[in-house]
């Protein structure tokens, strides 16, 4: 039994691959950077506190930098 072959055009593959790539490297650009907090910290608060809503996004990064400000971990030890 023979498999039919697709005729897929060349570029559409490759254009597929680097769409794929290309989303890889920003979800790992958004983690590194912190940039999902918001979502992640919306995403939490729903399932633990669903009788409330969260913060807005403008207070939720304001209070995540006062909180790295006031509890600042520098060096190894």
């Amino acid at each position: 039994m023979t498999v039919p072959s697709r005729n897929i055009p060349q570029s559409a593959v490759v254009l597929a691959s680097l769409k794929s790539w290309l989303e890889t490297v920003r979800w790992w650009f958004r983690e590194f950077s912190g940039e999902t907090a918001y979502e992640k910290y919306v995403a939490r608060h729903r399932l633990e506190h669903p009788e409330h809503e969260p913060m807005c996004a403008r207070d939720f990064w304001r209070q995540r930098d006062t909180d790295a400000e006031h509890n600042v971990q520098a060096g190894c030890c």
